[in-house]
């Protein structure tokens, strides 16, 4: 799956990861939902039309389920 977001979006999703993992213990197998919870956030900040909840559940490949 692809979505097509703004790179400001990226960059937003890159930053507030850096923040979070900064200031508190991630464990290695949580990166991914931190990451896709930051997309989240960034997407619903950034974007005009944002993705739906199912599109970020694919880039997740079947790991969380709704």
């Amino acid at each position: 799956p692809k979505l097509c977001l703004n790179h400001h979006t990226l960059y937003l999703t890159i930053f507030l990861v850096d923040k979070y993992c900064c200031n508190n213990y991630v464990p290695i197998l949580k990166y991914q939902l931190v990451g896709i919870a930051a997309m989240f956030i960034a997407a619903k900040y950034e974007e005009i039309k944002t993705p739906k909840l199912k599109h970020y559940f694919n880039i997740c490949d079947g790991t969380y389920s709704m």
